[in-house]
């Protein structure tokens, strides 16, 4: 007998393996369907036994009342004290500050200004030519903060009559 032929498995052997000619489609599907279903049961078992048990329990008349009722609260809910509830065209917003590029450059300005500016004198007249550049930020919100960033960077000190005099 040669390596090629083995009569018990149904003939020829070809190159890629062999096949079960002795078994039936029906036989084939019963028994992946049997496996399938094994595989899938022991999977619930190991994993959602509590589940299912709770599942395949008895509940109490007690529980059935509690999941056929549908919460409703008493009353309507309360406003927090302050707020009040308006109409969306009710709603004003402020127009959007355009200062995104315009103050980091201004800061930039009045850095190399401190350092150039000899007196108090040179410092106010040339800081008016820097503020004339930039009219947005006065009157602003970041204006105060500016005048913070004025008072650390300045070598002089300045009154606050003599910065709220920069932007005018």
């Amino acid at each position: 007998m040669t390596s090629d032929s083995l009569p018990q498995w149904g003939g020829r052997l070809k190159k890629g393996g062999f096949m079960f000619v002795h078994f039936t489609w029906l036989q084939y599907g019963i028994v992946a369907l049997t496996a399938t279903a094994a595989y899938y049961a022991w999977v619930g078992w190991r994993y959602f036994r509590r589940e299912i048990a709770r599942l395949l329990a008895p509940q109490t008349s007690d529980e059935k009342l509690w999941e056929d009722e549908v919460y409703q609260p008493v009353g309507r809910s309360a406003l927090e004290e302050g707020s009040v509830v308006l109409a969306a065209e009710d709603l004003d917003f402020a127009e959007p500050l355009d200062l995104l590029g315009v103050v980091p450059d201004l800061l930039e300005e009045i850095k190399s200004l401190a350092v150039a500016a000899e007196s108090k004198a040179d410092f106010l007249s040339l800081f008016k030519l820097i503020a004339a550049k930039y009219p947005q930020v006065a009157g602003s919100p970041q204006q105060s903060a500016i005048y913070g960033f004025i008072r650390e960077q300045a070598p002089l000190q300045l009154t606050d009559s003599e910065l709220n005099q920069l932007f005018q």
